[in-house]
């Protein structure tokens, strides 16, 4: 849990390019350019900590954006007015809440000065939305030596069941007092939001604490449970040392000491678990910015790492004796644990690391040694049982006060340096994290060929690029931060200074990929009379959808200019600009009413996106919010009759801010340049996908696209492709949503699907969705790629069914590994209610055991008309008590036992008997199973591998009937055969489970057929299956004797419009479905390919194939339409012959027609009835469409930009502003 202290930041919050740390700027002496560097770097420091409210971090709140063609300035509400403290909280689950406070202050006057006493405070806190969620206040109580308060703010972190067990939330106030001996006293008060009141009507502490709020981590492994530990650190001595002979004796026993507590039981009130006490002369680091508590939590623990000198740094650490340092000195880091249900820390490493004071420089004084200077708690490494941890190491350097020269190295636990991540830096900046790869330092150094920026990626150390400061001419500052891009991540890098265009200031962001090539730059105008401008850089600010959801790229900058008319000063205005179109789209400033512009922070929560404004006038705060993003979606209002239509990335995130709306998809999105997160909470809205395809979905941590969707919800016409899931750590997750209930999935397809978890991650997945209960309905929808949880249950289309659901006309293609309970289409069928028609499954399953080729395990629940096809393997695994051999079957692997009442299992509420596998056909290439090391505790235990179910009423235990003198069962007669199953049938080469097993309709290894009888005829007649293209009739024929759902296509070609310029080369993508990708070489054999009209376009002979993915280059000869088909799919090319096309608000697109290009809108008059009308953006993607009826104009909203409208066979190129 990132927490909002554990680094010493401002509301650097919102600027931070990193939410890690803030720049570490090193002053060196002038070299070429170096002044520029540095001031960029201190300028990059500036823009992370300059903010007029109290240190608090807050990576939660980094972000913003804008998009241009704004239809209306954006909107603010004034939030709060004249308000004498404004603060950032982080609520229990994350999310970012307020606090505004009040103070009653007494004024003393003497000769010399005034002096204010505090004597009473009143805090009010509300949420994410700005809604009240209550209040606290109290007078300050002062003892008889204590003069003023010198110190005194709420904490950051709001708790709701630390303290006791009730529904309120928990806030502390920390209050630090000064006393007639110059000494200062720090307390913390707990206090209960809505708890008792005094008399007066103050608030009643709940709990008292000695010290102040130093650290809080949770451990809790859900966003709805919180499991906080919060130390608290104050000052320690002994004053019965001060007359000693050795003054030393008594500053030994000044200490910091650090009580960490951990929440309220049920039986009482929070408890100390732990007290570290510091001597002041063994602190780490430089002894006063290296924290001696560093925090983080894993796995449902939370981890404490203390770290202190061995001896006091310096053997007089006032220097009045001997200067000299320690010898033979120590850096100590011990890493200690607690879980849940421990009532004590657990030591799990100490490190002890030499602080090696050979310097080979007579200008170094000494080396100081610290962790957490890089990445806070990220400095400690934990690798399986055992830990790194990252340290520095500063050379303090003679005459150049306060400054050091920094080295960082990775030491193993045996406090030896293992790797080596920079030497002798100026400078270093912390990247965003990209999903999937290591964190990410970019550190700065000096070399002969000038500034070499080299990217470290931490734990592995690996360098994963190099390169000077120039490139391709551009001169990189330090504003700097990685964003995903198609092929893993790039950089963006504001260029060092700004040029000049008609006297206005025009900054660039150069845009490098991962290797350091220049891949594009934008151009930002800030305008005339700039005296400096300051860029916010982070990876949130850099997306292009965080105030609008179109494509464009917006920059947020705070700008000093200057006064007009030569007036003295400058005056500061923050502007979110639109790349190269220029468009200003928010421009503040000072106002007559709010006062000074202080500050603009952007809030990023994941439902609840928010600029903030704030303003100071004669000592009060007004706060403006501006919920963002400004404008989202292409059209629609949300209604069922009118849904929100998504057109991009931003688009599509807005889902999780309405989960009860309803959406439809206008256009192929690529997600490839988008960090997904789930939409939290209970969606019960719709989202048609139109046929349209999401592309390059990376769901790394994630568990699915949805929480859940819940009662009414309904998800259809969607395609997914190339989706990339590792659930590792999560208990339940699909690729779509981890459970629906009540729900209706039609028509949704997952294409290179790559799902993994860690070995040791027990998950149920499914390809779908995680779980499906409550009647939910999945048909005519398919997953094809690749499952690999060797530790999971997993079913291709969905991991289990519960409570009557049921999946129709649905396939599964590609590859399952998984633990137990792996299905081709569900991996556990929990209920007999529950109903599997019509599926088809090609696929390798691979499983320790209880696999299927339509589920894993199954309670007797409805399996007709299924097809499977791929291989299965039971390969077995440790068994520590039993053993029910490999439970693998071509259709079920686990049956579950007729217990007589009908088939139902036990206790089945249902009446109506179930036939739990009828009309199926087996076409394995092969069966495979296990010997257990374990004996058979009953006959026929383990002889559970058979063509059609596995495992079934026969193998299950018999009735005991007694015991023998050693009191092992005695069992009654051996359970019947399975009896309820009935017309199932497998491949002839497909071997038995057993040689003496019936191969017969009604057994549980089918009737043998052998290949040469098979034929769409046969199927039709002897399985009962329906030809068609609807989920009551889902076969197709076209392969006589091998059948497949009238869905499961072929191949996928991607785009499946494009609209190009006469002339141009472009390439069309075809992705082929299969359960074993071709090589190239099949793919040439097997390739398949149709123009309609090859003088429109024509193949260039390009291509290249890749996983399965064909890119095939073509050129666009002459204006016209043309449709490509290759494997069966179709793309439609419109060539457009660019000379034709005129820009301007008026033009003729066929006879009569006219286009015109209004303010953020195209007109399109007289149409001729029954005429295609068409919008695309130059990119080709297509925002809207429509069939003219006749005389009626026909308005289409859009953002400013270039757009070609076609209307009928004609086209014309627009533009809008």
């Amino acid at each position: 849990m990132k927490r909002f202290f554990q680094v010493i930041l401002t509301t650097a919050l919102c600027a931070s390019a990193t939410g890690i740390s803030p720049v570490s700027a090193k002053p060196v002496t002038d070299r070429n350019q170096l002044g520029s560097v540095v001031k960029s770097m201190n300028e990059g420091r500036m823009s992370r900590m300059d903010i007029p409210f109290k240190d608090k971090k807050a990576a939660a709140l980094t972000a913003m954006m804008n998009k241009s063609g704004l239809k209306k300035a954006p909107e603010s509400e004034s939030v709060f007015t004249g308000i004498e403290y404004f603060d950032y909280l982080e609520a229990p689950d994350g999310s970012v809440w307020y606090a505004t406070g009040e103070f009653d202050f007494e004024t003393i006057s003497n000769e010399a000065y005034t002096q204010k006493t505090l004597k009473g405070f009143k805090y009010t806190i509300y949420d994410s939305y700005f809604q009240k969620i209550g209040e606290i206040k109290d007078v300050i109580e002062y003892k008889d030596d204590e003069v003023r308060a010198v110190q005194y703010e709420i904490a950051s972190v709001v708790t709701q069941k630390f303290f006791n067990y009730d529904n309120n939330y928990e806030v502390i106030f920390s209050l630090g007092m000064n006393t007639t001996s110059y000494e200062n006293r720090y307390y913390s008060y707990a206090y209960s939001i809505g708890g008792e009141k005094d008399a007066d009507g103050n608030d009643v502490p709940i709990m008292e604490f000695q010290g102040t709020l130093c650290d809080a981590v949770d451990s809790s492994t859900d966003s709805w449970s919180e499991n906080f530990y919060l130390s608290f650190s104050y000052e320690e001595k002994d004053e019965s040392k001060v007359d000693s002979e050795n003054y030393l004796d008594y500053l030994s026993t000044f200490k910091m000491v650090i009580d960490t507590y951990k929440k309220a039981s049920y039986s009482g009130g929070p408890t100390c678990i732990a007290q570290k006490k510091i001597r002041l002369m063994d602190l780490p680091g430089d002894q006063m910015s290296t924290s001696p508590l560093l925090s983080f939590a894993s796995e449902g623990r939370a981890y404490f790492v203390y770290q202190q000198y061995e001896k006091s740094f310096f053997v007089d650490p006032t220097g009045w004796t001997d200067e000299s340092l320690s010898e033979d000195n120590h850096l100590i880091v011990e890493i200690n644990s607690i879980g849940a249900y421990d009532q004590a820390l657990k030591e799990e490493k100490r490190i002890s690391i030499p602080t090696d004071q050979t310097f080979g420089d007579d200008k170094v004084l000494c080396t100081y040694y610290g962790a957490g200077h890089l990445g806070y708690n990220e400095d400690i490494v934990k690798d399986g049982d055992d830990y790194k941890v990252v340290i520095a190491k500063q050379k303090y350097i003679s005459g150049n006060d306060d400054a050091t020269t920094d080295s960082y190295y990775i030491y193993n636990s045996d406090g030896e340096v293992e790797k080596t991540l920079a030497e002798d830096i100026v400078g270093f900046m912390g990247l965003s994290d990209v999903p999937g790869y290591d964190h990410q330092y970019m550190f700065i150094t000096v070399t002969n060929m000038g500034y070499m920026l080299s990217f470290v990626d931490v734990p592995s150390g690996d360098v994963a690029a190099m390169f000077t400061n120039i490139v391709d001419g551009y001169s990189l500052s330090s504003y700097v931060d990685r964003v995903p891009a198609a092929l893993g991540y790039k950089y963006a890098f504001k260029a060092m200074n700004p040029i000049s265009e008609d006297g206005c200031s025009i900054e660039r962001v150069v845009w490098l990929d991962a290797d350091g090539k220049v891949i594009g730059v934008d151009k930002i105008n800030l305008g005339k009379d700039v005296a400096n401008a300051m860029m916010l850089m982070s990876q949130n600010v850099l997306s292009p959808y965080y105030c609008n959801t179109d494509d464009e790229h917006e920059y947020m900058f705070f700008i000093k200019k200057y006064r007009p008319n030569g007036a003295a000063g400058t005056d500061t205005h923050m502007v979110i600009t639109a790349a190269n179109s220029y468009d200003v789209l928010l421009d503040l400033t000072a106002d007559a009413e709010k006062g000074e512009l202080r500050r603009v922070d952007p809030v990023t929560m994941p439902q609840n996106n928010t600029l903030l404004a704030i303003y100071e006038k004669n000592n009060a705060y007004n706060v403006d919010s501006y919920s963002l993003p400004f404008t989202r979606f292409v059209g629609g209002d949300g209604t069922v009759d009118n849904p929100y239509l998504i057109a991009t990335p931003g688009d599509f995130r807005e889902i999780g801010k309405s989960l009860s709306s309803h959406y439809r998809i206008v256009n192929d999105i690529d997600f490839s340049e988008y960090t997904m997160s789930t939409f939290k909470g209970a969606f019960v809205g719709s989202v048609d996908g139109g046929g349209y395809t999401l592309s390059n979905i990376d769901l790394t941590g994630l568990t699915g696209i949805f929480d859940y969707l819940s009662e009414g919800a309904s998800v259809k016409n969607l395609n997914l492709y190339k989706v990339k899931v590792d659930c590792s750590g999560s208990s339940l997750a699909g690729t779509l949503a981890s459970s629906a209930l009540g729900t209706k999935i039609d028509n949704v397809h997952v294409y290179a699907l790559d799902a993994k978890a860690s070995d040791d991650t027990s998950t149920d997945f499914g390809g779908i969705v995680g779980r499906a209960t409550n009647f939910s309905v999945i048909s005519n929808s398919s997953v094809n790629g690749v499952i690999d949880m060797p530790g999971s249950s997993v079913g291709g289309i969905v991991g289990e069914t519960r409570t009557s659901s049921s999946v129709k006309a649905s396939s599964f293609i590609g590859t399952i590994i998984g633990a137990t309970e792996v299905g081709g289409i569900v991996g556990s069928a929990s209920n007999s209610g529950d109903s599997f028609t019509d599926c088809h499954v090609d696929a390798a399953l691979t499983a320790r055991n209880t696999v299927g080729g339509i589920a894993g395990a199954s309670s007797r629940a409805e399996i007709t008309r299924c097809y499977v096809e791929g291989s299965i393997k039971a390969v077995g695994g440790e068994a520590r008590w039993y053993d029910n051999g490999p439970c693998a079957g071509g259709v079920v692997g686990s049956l579950g036992a007729d217990t007589g009442n009908s088939s139902l299992p036990e206790g089945d509420g249902s009446s109506e008997k179930v036939n739990p596998i009828t009309n199926c056909f087996v076409n394995l290439s092969s069966l495979e199973g296990y010997t257990p090391e374990l004996p058979e505790e009953y006959p026929g235990q383990q002889a559970t591998i058979h063509r059609i179910a596995g495992r079934s009423n026969a193998n299950y235990e018999p009735d005991i009937v007694g015991e023998d003198e050693d009191w092992n069962p005695i069992y009654g007669d051996p359970r019947g055969e399975e009896s309820a199953i009935s017309n199932n049938y497998a491949v002839a080469s497909l071997a038995l489970g057993a040689e003496d097993a019936t191969a017969d309709h009604n057994t549980v290894e089918g009737k043998s057929v052998d290949a040469s009888e098979l034929s769409a005829e046969w199927f039709k007649n002897t399985l009962g299956l329906v030809y068609g293209t609807s989920v009551d009739a889902p076969w197709r024929d076209v392969a006589d004797n091998d059948p497949a759902l009238y869905h499961e296509a072929a191949s996928i070609i991607d785009p499946v419009e494009i609209s190009v310029m006469e002339g141009s080369e472009f390439d069309i993508n075809v992705f082929l479905v299969r359960a074993v990708p071709f090589t190239e070489e099949e793919f040439i054999d097997n390739f398949t390919y149709e123009s309609s009209d090859e003088s429109v376009v024509e193949m260039t002979g390009s291509m290249n194939y890749a996983d399965g993915v064909a890119a095939i280059g073509f050129k666009a000869l002459k204006p016209g339409k043309a449709t490509i088909t290759m494997f069966g799919s179709k793309c439609e090319v419109t060539v457009i012959h660019d000379e034709a096309l005129g820009i301007g608000n008026i033009a003729d697109a066929s006879e009569g027609v006219v286009v015109i290009a209004g303010t953020n809108s195209i007109t399109v008059k007289n149409a001729a009835e029954g005429a295609a009308v068409e919008v695309y953006t130059l990119a080709g993607v297509k925002v809207f469409a429509t069939v003219a009826t006749g005389a009626a104009d026909i308005n289409v909203d859009v953002t400013s930009g270039l757009y070609i409208v076609k209307a009928g066979n004609k086209a014309v190129k627009c533009l809008v502003k």
